[in-house]
This record gives C-alpha cells, structure tokens and sequence, in this order.
C-alpha cells in the first residue's frame, strides 16, 4: 500500500523530503551556531549526530535563548 502510494506520488514525495531536509539543516546550522557562540562543544556534537527532524535544535534554541534584561 505504501509502496503503491509512493510509486504514484514520487513528486510529492521527493517534493517532501526536499522540504524537511531543508527544514532540518536551516534549523540545526542555526543551533550549531549558537552552540558554538556558547562554546558548548557536547552540544554542538549531539546536535551535529542526532538527526531529528528539527526537533532537537529547535528546543535547544528554545531553552538557551537569552531571559529579558540578562546579557
């Protein structure tokens, strides 16, 4: 069924995996970044192994970014 699926979507698919491959790399180049600012290596490498979709970059950025008032 899938492979069928597939087989009479491969633009919309191949379409879709372009999309989060790009998704992922913009979000995990934007992690990296800040990880490598911070001198985090342990997390530059995780998020340099881990492939997740975005995910894991995008909570990283979320709980490092900078509190209101603190430089």
């Amino acid at each position: 069924m899938i492979e069928e699926f597939i087989i009479n979507n491969a633009v919309a698919v191949v379409l879709i995996i372009i999309l989060v491959t790009i998704w992922d790399v913009v979000w995990k180049a934007i992690a990296m970044w800040r990880a490598a600012k911070r001198d985090s290596k342990t997390w530059f490498v995780i998020l340099m192994i881990v492939n997740s979709v975005g995910v894991l970059p995008i909570l990283y950025l979320i709980f490092t970014r900078r509190k209101p008032g603190i430089k």
